[in-house]
């Protein structure tokens, strides 16, 4: 279990490499702040020494956003307001799920611990992240409640998966 003060770290240093690649992906450098945001997060995977804990989150957060985001946006229920992308989902998304993949279990641990917790939490978080993204002008839901929903089955799908990954590395220690 992630100590308060580590969690309280934990949590800034997400925070601050959420804001960079969302508002980062604005500017004229829009790979450099979401690039920088990714390398803050591993620099303190690195030094509280769990990234080989964490590394099997990272390909898969990084997998399951890539497929979802591209989907939602093929299917029209998502459009994203960046460039480059890749099939769809665009880099700072994609430094995005890294980002969470990377701190999945010092920050989300508590929601990994039963289905309800993760269906509802990552579902509705989730939602609640694409919406803060959409108010920044980052995004957009193309159709209102259609596009709510689709997200939060996303996340809700990519929770449950990871939640399933979780119990597999249960031993791979924190």
């Amino acid at each position: 279990m992630n100590k308060p003060p580590n969690f309280l770290i934990d949590l800034v240093v997400f925070q601050v490499a959420w804001f960079a690649c969302v508002l980062g992906s604005a500017t004229e450098y829009p790979f450099l702040f979401p690039f920088a945001g990714f390398l803050f997060v591993l620099c303190r995977i690195a030094t509280t020494r769990r990234f080989r804990s964490s590394f099997p989150f990272l390909l898969a957060a990084v997998a399951l956003g890539m497929v979802g985001d591209s989907l939602l946006v093929h299917l029209e229920m998502l459009a994203f307001y960046a460039d480059p992308t890749v099939g769809g989902a665009p880099l700072w998304m994609i430094f995005l799920w890294a980002n969470f993949g990377l701190m999945l279990r010092p920050l989300f641990s508590w929601f990994l611990q039963n289905n309800s917790r993760c269906l509802i939490g990552f579902g509705l978080g989730g939602l609640i992240a694409y919406a803060s993204g959409w108010q920044l002008e980052r995004l957009a839901f193309t159709s209102d409640w259609t596009s709510a929903i689709a997200i939060a089955t996303e996340w809700a799908i990519a929770g449950l998966i990871l939640r399933q990954l979780h119990h597999k590395y249960r031993n791979i220690h924190q």
